[in-house]
């Protein structure tokens, strides 16, 4: 099997230099014959236009002035002499018939009348005809089969000359009569066999071809003998090299794992950065920012490229929230690469770009490689959210607090005046003091109620019942529930029918009703004696208005904007005359909008106010 992988090569290699060398050969005898025939037929064409011209120069001048004839059928005419070129062609026919067989013809487009065979007809005379009266100077050659015999056919331009012209342009029956020296008159071509010179340059080059067979085999021989010997010395090494191989391979294998495992933790700790809601960014010893996530670019309204490289705290952390300078020496963030410490802050700013600030919590946590501190990372977030979210809590523990504290005060006055014995003796004012705090009961077991209602809703926790609903009846049934409400404040309860009555909504009927009596009632109670409170309606394509319009004294325009939010009312001081919790529309815009729709009011100072409330339209509708 080793001798086969030895001895195969060295047979492709033998095969590929002997052919190799007899392309060379054939490529070397084609080039050989070519020069040798072109050479040839140009020593034919040379030689014959050089007799011509000293034929014409030395004998026609001479025997035309001696009164001989110079014609073409000189033959059997005496005292005549043939014309220069058809002395030419005929050298040419008797120097083909004793070497080589070449022949000498002149072609022409303008031929003698007696010469007419000679005029341009084939395919390789026009060819020529077309280059040569071009480019005189040169020659134009083609080898041509035909049947047995190859020929060079050799062309050459026949320039006239002086003494050409002087004959041409006078001689009876020119064709044409106004040559000039150097005009192109036609081709002369030689058609030359190569036969004969094949046969001689593959003669030549039998031996060529032997010594180049020989070389060629004592090179392989040459080669197999290195080739063994560098064998037996390669096992060693391809022994060595296989062990050392084993070992790379295995080492790159382990490598290859290791920078997978790299590559998969960076690739998680870029996603665990670009999906983190807080800012994060690094920083350098010298203050300059390593990396920095989508969110912290987001925040301050940066692109990455406008933060990288950076020193961070001057682009956005260089003023307190006050507005004063705040050097790098003594920002937290900076400290923490300093002085090793992790560092809390939750009562600066941060400025965005556009030149605005917001509120953060960050922290700053030093970095550690090697043992050596190498810079700091700091995440970061907007606690403008949370601290709204603290100041509202903390406006609704003080308003609860208040609004709990004046009925348990009232309460706890009355009954304490009535538990000392204040009134034993007057029975009359001691139930007025029982009504005062059984009033203040009721007021805080509605504000209760409401509490605890309102945090249902927002919460989700209370169902809505929802269920094709017809507006005529939810409104006969709202001016049921509050018509003795109204009785009691001698206000006119009044509602304007009309077509919208007949539409159907999707609701909650229990829940529109506390809507519209909570709307109703808010109405009555700020409405004059003898005043009228009107409900209405209107509709477009998508949606229908219900509208609850009074002519109390309006609401001012400072209150038209929060008056939905919770504790928030018209009349906000403690001797307010018309009750309330300040929840009802807080809870009454929650309960719209758990309906999908939308709640507002329009009201001017001194004219009243119409309260108005939009819900979409069920298919039954259309």
């Amino acid at each position: 099997m080793t001798n086969l992988r030895i001895i195969f090569p060295l047979l492709l290699l033998l095969t590929v230099v002997v052919t190799a060398m007899v392309m060379h050969v054939s490529q070397l005898q084609s080039n050989l014959i070519n020069s040798t025939a072109l050479k040839t037929a140009e020593l034919y064409s040379v030689a014959l236009t050089q007799f011509r011209s000293l034929y014409s120069s030395e004998v026609v001048s001479k025997a035309s002035a001696s009164g001989l004839d110079v014609t073409h059928d000189y033959v059997d005419r005496d005292n005549a002499i043939p014309l220069p070129a058809t002395l030419g062609m005929k050298l040419g026919e008797e120097i083909g018939k004793h070497a080589t067989g070449a022949r000498a013809q002149l072609y022409s487009p303008y031929p003698f009348p007696w010469r007419s065979e000679s005029r341009v007809q084939r395919a390789f005379e026009k060819d020529a005809w077309a280059f040569l009266s071009v480019n005189t100077d040169q020659s134009f050659s083609r080898f041509e089969s035909t049947g047995e015999t190859t020929l060079l056919r050799y062309a050459t331009a026949d320039v006239m000359q002086q003494a050409c012209v002087d004959c041409h342009n006078t001689y009876p029956d020119t064709p044409k009569d106004d040559w000039q020296v150097g005009d192109v008159r036609g081709v002369l071509v030689i058609s030359l066999p190569i036969d004969d010179i094949i046969a001689q340059t593959e003669e030549s080059l039998r031996y060529t071809t032997f010594a180049y067979a020989a070389i060629g085999l004592g090179i392989v021989l040459v080669i197999a003998f290195v080739i063994v010997r560098l064998r037996n010395q390669s096992k060693v090494l391809q022994q060595r090299v296989e062990e050392r191989t084993a070992r790379i391979e295995k080492e790159i294998g382990e490598r290859k794992q290791a920078m997978n495992s790299l590559i998969e933790s960076e690739e998680h700790n870029r996603l665990l950065l670009d999906s983190a809601g807080d800012g994060i960014y690094g920083l350098d010893l010298n203050g300059n920012t390593t990396f920095i996530n989508p969110a912290a670019c987001k925040m301050l309204g940066y692109k990455v490229d406008e933060l990288l490289g950076k020193p961070i705290h001057e682009i956005v952390h260089h003023n307190h929230p006050d507005g004063s300078d705040y050097p790098s020496e003594e920002c937290p963030m900076y400290a923490a690469f300093t002085d090793g410490e992790v560092h809390r802050v939750e009562d600066e700013v941060l400025w965005r770009k556009d030149g605005s600030s917001f509120p953060i919590e960050y922290t700053s946590t030093p970095v550690y490689k090697n043992g050596a501190l190498v810079g700091a990372v700091v995440t970061f977030n907007d606690s403008s959210e949370r601290k709204k979210m603290e100041r509202m809590k903390n406006e609704f523990i003080s308003t609860v607090s208040h609004e709990l504290r004046t009925p348990l005060t009232s309460i706890k006055g009355s009954l304490g005046l009535i538990a000392n014995g204040q009134f034993d003796e007057d029975p009359k004012t001691a139930r007025k003091m029982l009504r005062i705090a059984y009033e203040n009961s009721e007021r805080l077991t509605l504000l209760i109620n409401d509490l605890l209602d309102i945090n249902k809703i927002e919460n989700s926790d209370t169902l809505f019942e929802m269920k094709p609903l017809n507006l005529r009846t939810l409104l006969v049934d709202a001016i049921y529930a509050n018509q003795g409400f109204s009785d009691k404040y001698n206000v006119k309860l009044s509602w304007q029918p009309s077509d919208e009555d007949q539409l159907t909504i999707s609701a909650d009927k229990n829940r529109l009703i506390q809507v519209l009596s909570n709307l109703c009632s808010n109405a009555i109670k700020f409405s004059p004696e003898d005043g009228e409170v009107v409900i209405s309606t209107s509709h477009d394509d998508k949606t229908v208005r219900i509208s609850i319009t009074d002519n109390g004294p309006g609401i001012a325009a400072d209150y038209q904007q929060s008056i939905f939010e919770k504790f928030v009312q018209a009349d906000s001081s403690d001797t307010r005359n018309t009750g309330g919790t300040g929840l009802g529309l807080a809870i009454t815009k929650e309960i719209i909008e758990r309906h999908g729709g939308t709640i507002g009011l329009e009201s001017t100072p001194g004219e009243g106010a119409s309260f108005y409330f939009d819900l979409p339209l069920t298919d039954k509708s259309h």
